[in-house]
């Protein structure tokens, strides 16, 4: 043991101890950018337009009653139920989703 320079580090030594302090700042820099930017929560998205003064409900205003003729017409009368009707609840799909058969 040389007690003349007891804290002198060989060239190595010096070169291993930069490479360990490099890799460190460099993972906590990796691990901040990746934080800020994937875990955090991304700004809401507002689209721009603009609204007529056409597109208002103001049109509603004075709408009283329905008009059903349409549910009179000859289109509409040729609709058929098809299927059971009234619809019965029972048991359906397969017991274990994840079942090959």
């Amino acid at each position: 043991m040389d007690f003349n320079k007891p804290f002198v580090k060989s060239r190595k030594e010096k070169t291993g101890l930069t490479v360990q302090v490099g890799i460190v700042i460099l993972g906590l820099a990796i691990g901040y950018f990746s934080y800020s930017q994937f875990f955090s929560e991304p700004e809401p998205i507002v689209a721009n337009f603009s609204v007529n003064q056409s597109d208002d409900l103001s049109k509603f205003r004075d709408f009283k009653t329905l008009d059903l003729e349409i549910l009179s017409g000859p289109a509409f009368q040729k609709l058929m139920i098809i299927g059971e009707h009234p619809v019965i609840p029972g048991q359906t799909g397969k017991e274990d989703i994840f079942a090959p058969f």
